[in-house]
């Protein structure tokens, strides 16, 4: 492994930013064009590792970007492995992990270092927004995410809900942590994708640091469209959050996660049951309008009457995807990476 392109020789640098991708795909060249924009920018490099690059992308690295830009080939790796060999390949001593289809807001990082400036706060991250130009079913998918009954205690991760705060677990597309830290914990899991965020989280709060979410660190993020591509994901996210929860995980096992699996044994158990006992099926009706009716009213809040159909079929398909997702999960000897 090497570095194939910086476009700045200089090695001086005070954050790194890791970003982990197949390819330098014409989403990522448009993302980074919001890293200009970072007030700390000249105080910043870019690691960006693709499993290959062309001469040709490095060329033109190289003309259209006035930044710090390191491109360092993995070949076909996991995105855990990747962001342990950007760690590698850092010059500075705070790590901000993120996504190539993610980018930061101008004070992204200088609001993070307020915070890691604490002895005892090893990390930090915030919310990752959907881009307020996202195409429709997009932000339909933002809109789910970001709802309380979308994603329940965790929407502060899609929107920016409450104060500063310590939490338990923050996603890798807003990630900001020591590299002092990082080392002690060991890296990233490299066997695990979803899922190295939490277990990274996890290590660290082992150590005794802190992991703090900052309302005000925020990115960008663009979501996988309704309705295939976002409930592959949801079903991804399921799967591995159920394997965590019977196996290491103990973070994995808050109520939280278990709730859609519940509303899916509740919906498949409640006609069978009624025909036992008549009372559990007008019980079944009332639970089953009341859920519906909070689905919908939570999509009325959609600006438009196509996201109001959307993101009320989005949540029903989003909790059943999710919930039978994390029972194959849980009962799953082991996950194919």
């Amino acid at each position: 492994m090497r570095l194939a392109i910086s476009t700045d020789a200089s090695n001086k640098a005070k954050y790194s930013i890791v970003i982990p991708c197949k390819s330098i795909s014409s989403n990522l060249k448009k993302t980074l064009a919001h890293y200009t924009k970072l007030n700390c920018a000249m105080e910043t490099e870019i690691i960006i590792l693709p499993d290959e690059v062309s001469a040709e992308e490095l060329e033109e690295l190289k003309r259209e970007y006035d930044m710090k830009i390191h491109v360092i080939p993995t070949g076909n790796v996991s995105p855990s492995l990747k962001r342990n060999i950007g760690v590698k390949y850092s010059h500075a001593e705070v790590i901000a992990f993120i996504d190539d289809d993610a980018y930061p807001s101008p004070d992204w990082l200088t609001n993070a270092l307020k915070y890691l400036k604490e002895p005892n706060v090893g990390a930090v991250g915030g919310p990752n927004l959907t881009p307020p130009e996202s195409p429709l079913l997009e932000a339909a998918s933002g809109l789910i995410l970001a709802s309380r009954l979308g994603s329940g205690s965790l929407a502060h991760r899609y929107a920016p809900i409450g104060s500063l705060r310590e939490v338990d677990e923050l996603p890798t597309c807003n990630l900001i942590i020591k590299k002092d830290v990082l080392r002690r914990v060991g890296g990233m899991g490299i066997d695990l994708w979803p899922g190295e965020d939490t277990h990274v989280c996890e290590q660290i709060r082992n150590m005794g640091y802190k992991i703090v979410y900052a309302p005000d660190v925020v990115v960008y993020h663009h979501r996988k469209p309704l309705f295939r591509p976002h409930l592959r994901q949801i079903a991804g996210y399921g799967e591995h959050r159920g394997y965590f929860a019977r196996t290491f995980s103990k973070i994995s096992r808050k109520p939280i996660y278990f709730m859609p699996s519940l509303l899916v044994i509740a919906i498949l158990a409640g006609p069978l049951a009624s025909l036992f006992y008549p009372v559990l099926g007008r019980l079944y009706v009332i639970l089953l309008t009341f859920y519906l009716l909070a689905c919908l009213a939570q999509a009325l809040k959609a600006r438009s009457l196509k996201l109001i159909l959307l993101v009320f079929v989005g949540i029903i398909l989003t909790h059943l995807v999710y919930g039978l997702a994390f029972i194959k999960g849980f009962l799953s000897p082991r996950l194919k990476r």
